[in-house]
């Protein structure tokens, strides 16, 4: 059977995929073999002689329950709602750190690789920061399928009977915000992630190319907002680690923002 999007959001609801969500969480600790632990700590800033990958996650809070997944760890089955929601906030930031590591270990990568050549050939240094705003775009799609992820899981909580708006804006949880009580309107990082939706869009569907976006000029005041991290050349949206770390910062707090409010309302 075709999974649309429509018969997903059933299937999501009737399965409560938050719960199951957060108990995959516990199957990960579970899982893990001994002496090694889940990630707990962003990788930090690496910096290389001419170069810095200028991108990394704030320090993740240590709760009771992270300390616990270190030891035994409740059997799924076990687990009251209190458990459920720490082990999806747990679930949330270790998937959110492994897009960081990903990005700040492919970049390294590429960087070491790149220097193996010739590194003072002009083509060289074009290759690397090339390779660097390509590395930049594709965690940056990353990250916005993670929120959009997150917020499906929390709609299907707390909004389980209603129909979420056949519509790419994400505008379309609004629903989901006045139920858990946030008002976006104040939320500083509620317009980067708009703006990060947009270039999400650009990327994917006009293959980063300006022109193509079906409104363009107000595509172009979007890019100038972000005069440093984002450009356009010859029509080509140029993404860089610094608008991604801007990114993953407002994703970062509001998902704070959104886990404090739901434990506020339960």
């Amino acid at each position: 059977m075709k999974l649309t999007r429509r018969s997903f959001r059933r299937q999501a609801a009737g399965e409560n995929s938050y719960s199951s969500f957060a108990r995959e969480g516990a199957g990960v600790a579970r899982s893990l073999p001994r002496g090694v632990r889940p990630l707990s700590k962003p990788a930090r800033i690496r910096k290389h002689t001419g170069h810095r990958i200028a991108y990394a996650l704030p320090p993740l809070r240590r709760s009771g329950l992270a300390g616990s997944l270190y030891g035994p760890v409740k059997s799924p089955g076990h687990m009251d709602s209190q458990d459920v929601d720490e082990l999806f906030a747990w679930a949330t930031a270790h998937n959110l750190n492994h897009v960081v590591v990903f990005h700040n270990q492919l970049q390294a990568l590429l960087f070491e690789k790149c220097r193996e050549l010739e590194p003072g050939d002009p083509h060289v240094r074009h290759t690397i920061e090339l390779y660097r705003n390509l590395n930049a775009a594709n965690a940056l799609l990353l990250v916005v399928a993670y929120l959009e992820e997150l917020l499906l899981l929390l709609w299907t909580r707390h909004l389980p009977r209603a129909e979420l708006a056949e519509s790419s804006s994400i505008d379309r949880y609004k629903p989901l915000f006045r139920k858990l009580g946030v008002d976006v309107g104040s939320t500083r990082c509620w317009i980067t992630i708009t703006d990060a939706v947009l270039v999400r869009h650009c990327i994917l569907h006009a293959n980063g190319r300006v022109s193509f976006m079906r409104n363009a000029d107000a595509f172009q005041s979007c890019v100038a907002r972000y005069a440093d991290a984002l450009s356009v050349h010859s029509d080509r949206l140029v993404v860089t680690p610094q608008f991604l770390r801007t990114v993953v910062q407002a994703v970062w707090d509001f998902r704070e923002e959104l886990l404090r409010r739901q434990s506020a309302t339960s």
